[in-house]
């Protein structure tokens, strides 16, 4: 983008520290009276206090090498108010911030001219934060490092630096647009509804996990940590009793919000001694949520996340904002020593602005309250990127997208956030572990380990820009996203065989959590894999018209129906015999039955007894045990949703209200969000669900 964005601003961090993991520095400076624009970008994220009270947070984020830009206008009505910039550089690998040299280019304006900005000379003071600790795990496998705070002063006298260091000039970035809406700021509060004492009992083996452990990703190994909350956590047990206006050593309180909530962690307290705190919090509680007389049990690892945030402060008013945004249900705040008065537990939202009214009143409660929860994941899923979910991982992930991308343009009339998604994916560049040609699964991002690519995902890609181009997307985007597709192809066919068909497909082949993903399922030649393969090349033809590439996918389409239909059902795959030929395996999946009708290998005309024998005993209440039990159920993502997709588009609209109702209310009532998957396990407010919204209302 041909675009001028700073006059005489430089991306600058603290001299000598660019390559140091989860490092956190603070740019100052004081502003006269008057109206200002501020123009700022960074790595990884930045967060502005102005005056002393949190203003923004970002930048949207970009593709390696490159940086979006944000603008703030405001005014200041009093000479000296402090601006202060907090910038975190995780220098680690993740699906979420990438592994780049850290900085701030920040540039102050007034009246067209510039007043202060980032140089090796500049106007901006630097400092680093000391009282956010550097030593500490990982918040999970997918995002960097927890919170781990030691404020002897108040916390929001932290963010006025006292001890400025030099600052170096780094490489420059290229600068792209935001594009996309500022998030919501505005605040949820919670509510205290337990409150107890706590003990040790037996204690077991400390905690670990492979970001505690994995040294590829970017960890400080574990003797090395500073602090390691987890620890005051194992063998305890709590018990509940009456309110009490204070909580001393030992004591713990516990705060919930009337849905999940997504955002920025505040606590406001008062400290009557110097106190040593921690607050753990998750979607959910695990116990039954009817049973108000056993302690709520938070685990803070549910969703494989290390969802602790530790504070030791000096005696005196207490109030400190997290830096990172997580996804809260219920908070339980542990004082381990000291005294502490609990004034207040709250969040900052961190959401999609652009959907922020919309509602739908259709007369059914029930599906109105679904609906709702949808539109309250997708507000968590979609502020820069797409992503799958707002806690664990915060990651662009393809295939998801396809879904939640139809969502963004029902809730908000445009595709802003998915332009940003795909023009970043148009722009990555190679990347270790992921071969040449193949379609990164998720992006931004990092990958650690060899075969970290799913070729199933490079397919929903092309699939997603077909789609995109329909729903009037930004040709220049489709445009710039012409090489990656047809590079994509030219991997894929190394793969294929005297049929046409990919066979042996490398990187991990992935269709869904169920048997269908089974290593007996995909080997050889996987028929699902290969309908996908049918879709993007049908799909890339019509966007790029390029009829080679169609008449190529009706080749593959004939050669899928002769091989994998048995006269009843498409079978899963077929491995080669040791005569070299070719022999279906006997498995069958419901969810390669969704991919047939998805993709148009099966049709109604064509397959109309699979098709009436689909809609009639199949779907999530099926019991396997005594239907078809020779087909293996699917899993919530992707098989039941392609189910749901599959009636809607073919008319049967009150048999997804009825399914629908029956699938995702547990889940609106519970959290207010919908789920991964169709239980507890994993993320409980994922951006793919929200699609259900445009089935039950399109």
């Amino acid at each position: 983008m041909d675009i001028t964005y700073f006059m005489n601003a430089k991306p600058i961090w603290a001299k000598g520290r660019t390559g140091e993991k989860n490092l956190t520095c603070l740019f100052s400076t004081r502003m006269e009276k008057g109206n200002y624009l501020l123009r700022l970008t960074a790595c990884n994220f930045y967060r502005i206090w102005k005056g002393g009270v949190f203003f923004g947070y970002g930048p949207a984020r970009a593709p390696h090498g490159y940086a979006r830009v944000d603008e703030y206008v405001f005014s200041v009505n009093s000479d000296g108010e402090p601006l202060v910039i907090e910038v975190s550089g995780y220098r680690c690998r993740s699906f979420y911030a990438l592994d780049e040299v850290p900085f701030l280019q920040a540039e102050l304006f007034a009246g067209g001219k510039s007043v202060c900005y980032t140089a090796a000379e500049g106007d901006f003071v630097c400092s680093v934060l000391q009282e956010r600790l550097q030593k500490v795990a990982r918040f999970s496998y997918q995002r960097a490092f927890s919170e781990s705070y030691v404020f002897l002063r108040p916390p929001m006298e932290c963010y006025a630096p006292l001890h400025p260091v030099e600052v170096e000039e780094t490489q420059s970035v290229k600068l792209l647009p935001r594009r996309i809406s500022y998030p919501v700021y505005d605040t949820a509060y919670a509510v205290p509804v337990e409150c107890g004492a706590f003990e040790y009992g037996t204690r077991g083996k400390p905690f670990s996990d492979r970001y505690i452990t994995l040294n590829e990703i970017g960890i400080f190994p574990r003797d090395t940590l500073e602090t390691y909350p987890s620890d005051a956590l194992n063998g305890i047990k709590y018990r509940s009793s009456g309110r009490k206006p204070i909580c001393g050593d030992g004591d713990y309180e516990v705060y919930a919000f009337d849905n999940s909530e997504t955002g920025f962690l505040r606590i406001r307290a008062s400290a009557e001694a110097e106190s040593h705190f921690l607050v753990i919090f998750d979607e959910i509680a695990l116990n039954d949520p009817n049973n108000a007389d056993t302690p709520k049990e938070i685990c803070f690892d549910r969703n494989a996340c290390y969802n602790i945030v530790e504070y030791r402060t000096a005696a005196g008013m207490f109030e400190h904002i997290c830096f990172e945004p997580y996804t809260i249900r219920y908070a339980k705040i542990i004082v381990l020593s000291g005294r502490l008065k609990i004034d207040e537990v709250s969040l900052i939202r961190y959401e999609n602005a652009d959907c922020k009214d919309f509602s739908a009143c259709g007369g059914d409660k029930k599906i109105d309250q679904i609906i709702d929860a949808a539109v309250r994941t997708f507000r968590h899923n979609a502020v820069d990127i797409l992503t799958d979910c707002p806690s664990r991982e915060r990651a662009g992930w393809l295939c998801d997208s396809w879904f939640t991308a139809r969502a963004e343009k029902l809730f908000t009339g445009h595709n802003r956030i998915e332009t940003n998604f795909l023009e970043n994916i148009a722009l990555s560049p190679d990347l270790p572990f992921v071969p040449e040609g193949m379609i990164p699964m998720c992006y931004p991002a990092d990958f650690s380990q060899k075969d970290m690519y799913i070729p199933n995902w490079a397919m929903w890609y092309v699939l997603e820009l077909y789609d995109y181009s329909l729903r009037g997307g930004d040709t220049s985007i489709i445009a710039l996203s012409k090489d990656k597709v047809y590079a994509l192809f030219r991997y894929l066919e190394k793969y294929e065989n005297d049929s046409g068909l990919l066979e042996d497909l490398e990187g991990w082949i992935f269709l869904e959590w169920s048997k269908a993903n089974d290593p007996a399922y995909v080997c050889g030649v996987n028929y699902p894999s290969n309908m996908m393969y049918f879709a993007a090349l049908k799909a890339g033809g019509k966007l790029f018209s390029d009829a080679t590439l169609e008449d190529k996918a009706a080749r593959i389409r004939s050669s899928i129906r002769e091989q994998s239909f048995n006269g009843v059902f498409y079978e899963d795959n077929a491995v080669r015999a040791k005569d070299g030929t070719l022999e279906r395996t006997g498995h069958i999946s419901e969810t390669c039955q969704y991919y047939a009708f998805f993709t148009g290998i099966a049709t109604r005309e064509e397959d109309g007894a699979l098709w009436k024998c689909l809609v009639d005993r199949f779907g999530a209440f099926r019991n396997p045990l005594a239907v078809y039990p020779e087909v293996a159920p699917s899993s919530a993502f992707i098989g039941n949703y392609l189910r749901m997709y599959l009636l809607h588009e073919y008319g049967y609209k009150q048999t997804v209200r009825e399914e629908s109702t029956e699938f995702f209310l547990k889940m609106a009532e519970r959290t207010g969000t919908l789920w991964e998957h169709d239980d507890i396990r994993g993320s409980l407010d994922h951006g793919f669900a929200s699609y259900i919204a445009v089935l039950l209302l399109m």
